[in-house]
């Protein structure tokens, strides 16, 4: 599951990292019109990723998990299941990690400095230790999809109050 969150994180951080010079430079241009269309065309595309992972790795779920274990034993049946119940994580990630690119891509370090803190680390040990405890294992593998959409509810929330400042839909 953890490798998988890294191969999710690692497809949303290149495209993030694609598209921040993009509004950057329509920012400081003032092109508001290409700003609006970017964000909906990265919008479109976080949603269009975070699909097309999830049923690409659920549909590999058994070579991924194979690789670190054998088949048909107990460490390779709990992976499985930890595996599926991570996968809906995949949704949200994307546009999460697309909210704190697109206010570094305005400057704005602060605002995104802390949505990756409050998404990779406060969100996410609150959701690690609470769920576990209510759920035990399966509160555990539970918590990454969590946090990620608490997380995507907090970047919402943010790029909404912000919209009207950096003209971005």
């Amino acid at each position: 599951s953890i490798y998988m969150q890294f191969l999710i994180e690692a497809v949303f951080m290149g495209f993030t990292t694609a598209v921040e010079p993009i509004f950057s430079y329509h920012y400081g241009s003032g092109n508001v019109a290409m700003r609006k269309k970017v964000y909906k065309y990265s919008v479109q595309w976080c949603v269009l990723l975070g699909a097309v992972l999830i049923i690409v790795l659920f549909f590999l779920r058994g070579v991924i998990t194979g690789i670190y274990f054998k088949p048909d034993t107990e460490f390779y049946r709990i992976s499985m299941l930890g595996y599926m119940i991570s996968l809906p994580a995949c949704l949200f990630s994307g546009y999460n990690q697309f909210g704190s690119g697109l206010f570094t891509a305005f400057s704005n370090g602060i605002i995104s400095g802390f949505l990756s803190l409050v998404r990779t680390f406060i969100v996410l040990i609150i959701c690690l230790f609470l769920l576990t405890a209510l759920f035990s294992r399966h509160g555990l593998w539970s918590a990454w999809p969590a946090a990620e959409f608490i997380s995507f509810i907090i970047t919402a929330v943010f790029l909404g109050k912000y919209r009207s400042k950096y003209k971005y839909a």
